[in-house]
């Protein structure tokens, strides 16, 4: 097991080195930077996934099986929505739109259906990855070989997972084998991305701004604005709560203010077989509302899900906690949280930047 973290742990930071590579080597390349910029997030995952292989080899965590599972196939889900919006500025098929909401949509009903929902998440992560591999190895010669690529790693990786449905294999050594097929698609795309078509739209410059309005136009507006986002967040989480319970015939209410208290929902339910799915309810909706605006949106519009998705993973705290979530699964979790804000707020403060752009440019050269 210990020889299996190991390897895990280093195939994980190739695949993050081969992906910060890209950035660096393309950012500075106008159309093509675009693509690499966003599929160098993925690094994201594979060095959460380091992380946490060299702590359970190191012992200073309890490796469980469960707890590897579920993280795994969020890093995988959010593999596969960044390939997806990468994969947009090569195809100009809407069909993977409509193939990404079916997506989101299984994945909310696995969550709330199925007890190991995260093997679900990993088979249906990987079948609509095959899809967007079939339509962009067909996009032109310049795609095929990433495309063929794409296309082994995701069907050998639905093969796997469908042994570990069946209780057949083991999860962490077909994670090796995953990650090293990724590893290879993942340098295969790098290497030929500056020959793939790219479908690139210009964006106008607006005016200038003293630098005091400036400043005080983007602290004001991202404070109040990230506030708004944490309130109507809570707002969303604890309805959904609310909601979801009376689907299943019980008494609810949402308690949005109480003196020294966090709000909360109240519920009653005589069937207390319903609550694992009342509970996931409310991480999951405000998550669902998440990606689809991650989906149709600008960098604005993008910010708002990075900062809503951060926002109800914190709050969604004592839900993972009454779920029987370990302590070090909810860590992770509400540091993933931390970094999605971080992100949102570096987006909202983006999206004004391209908006003023020539009073940025004299602030900082003036």
């Amino acid at each position: 097991m210990k020889g299996l973290f190991l390897i895990n742990g280093a195939i994980s930071i190739l695949i993050a080195i081969i992906l910060i590579y890209g950035f660096v080597r393309h950012y500075k390349k106008q159309k093509i930077n675009r693509a690499t910029n966003l599929i160098s997030l993925i690094s994201l995952s594979y060095l959460t996934l380091a992380l946490l292989s060299f702590l359970w080899l190191s012992g200073f965590f309890d490796y469980d099986a469960r707890d590897f599972g579920i993280i795994y196939s969020v890093a995988i889900v959010f593999q596969t929505f960044i390939l997806f919006r990468a994969l947009q500025f090569f195809s100009p098929k809407k069909s993977l739109s409509y193939w990404i909401v079916i997506y989101v949509i299984s994945l909310v009903l696995s969550a709330i259906s199925f007890p190991n929902f995260f093997m679900f998440f990993l088979i249906a992560s990987f079948f609509i990855t095959l899809v967007f591999s079939i339509n962009f190895m067909y996009l032109s010669e310049a795609c095929r070989r990433g495309g063929n690529t794409l296309f082994f790693y995701s069907s050998i990786s639905i093969i796997l997972e469908s042994l570990l449905f069946l209780n057949i294999g083991n999860q962490l050594l077909f994670t090796v084998i995953e990650s090293t097929l990724f590893a290879f698609f993942a340098f295969v795309f790098l290497r030929d991305v500056r020959s793939y078509p790219l479908r690139f739209k210009e964006k106008t410059l607006l005016k200038r701004e003293s630098h005091l309005t400036l400043f005080f136009r983007y602290f004001v507006f991202i404070t109040v604005f990230t506030n708004f986002v944490l309130i109507s967040t809570i707002g969303i989480h604890e309805l959904s709560h609310v909601l979801v319970s009376r689907v299943y015939g019980c008494e609810s209410r949402s308690i949005f203010y109480e003196a020294g208290k966090y709000p909360y929902s109240e519920i009653i339910c005589s069937n207390a077989n319903w609550k694992p799915q009342i509970t996931l309810a409310g991480f999951l909706i405000p998550t669902f509302i998440s990606v689809l605006l991650f989906l149709i949106g600008g960098n604005f519009v993008k910010s708002v899900a990075f900062l809503a998705a951060g926002f109800n993973l914190l709050a969604s705290y004592r839900d993972f906690k009454e779920l029987g979530l370990s302590g070090n699964l909810i860590l992770f979790t509400s540091v993933v949280g931390i970094i999605l804000l971080f992100v949102g707020v570096f987006l909202l403060a983006k999206s004004r930047m391209h908006e003023h752009r020539p009073d940025i440019d004299l602030y900082l050269n003036p």
